[in-house]
């Protein structure tokens, strides 16, 4: 079963407890509905449209708790349909910027933290400026020029395997 999350509309600003976002929500290619959350602290509101969609969003919601359990600060979480769509979004915006930075700074982690680097004036973190500043640095990992999952689970401490494409 596919579940994507598309058209998210997030605002960092109204961000207090949880993220502040909506999005239309598809379960296998099908647009069954919206998820929003006001960033409050509240659970995730879920939008549905019509009876049959109902039935694909509780077929969802079996799929997910199917799925493994998230270790965090060693808590084990359960996964079920509002979480995976949590870490989908999560996962989408953490997307998002990591492209925009990468277009302007070399994006880089060293231990657990991730740092950029601002690069001269007129000149961009193109591939052999990237593997320039990783031989000077062999310390840390450039991630400008990874493949984008190899990145972005690097870039967001994640690697669930659900989210893997390849």
């Amino acid at each position: 079963m596919k579940i994507e999350v598309k058209k998210i509309s997030h605002n960092a600003r109204l961000s207090d407890e949880t993220m502040c976002f909506s999005a239309d929500l598809y379960v296998d290619g099908v647009k069954i509905g919206e998820v929003s959350n006001r960033g409050h602290g509240g659970c995730n509101d879920f939008g549905v449209y019509g009876a049959d969609n109902r039935a694909l969003m509780q077929k969802a919601e079996e799929f997910c708790k199917g799925l493994p359990s998230v270790n965090s600060y060693d808590i084990e979480l359960k996964m079920d349909l509002e979480f995976f769509v949590t870490l989908l979004v999560s996962r989408e915006i953490s997307r998002k910027e990591f492209l925009r930075l990468r277009k302007t700074k070399v994006v880089f982690k060293k231990g657990e933290e991730i740092y950029t680097a601002s690069v001269p004036k007129g000149k961009t973190p193109d591939e052999n400026y990237c593997a320039g500043y990783q031989n000077h640095f062999p310390d840390v990992k450039v991630l400008n020029f990874l493949p984008i999952e190899d990145a972005l689970a690097l870039y967001t401490d994640e690697d669930y395997a659900p989210f893997r494409t390849n």
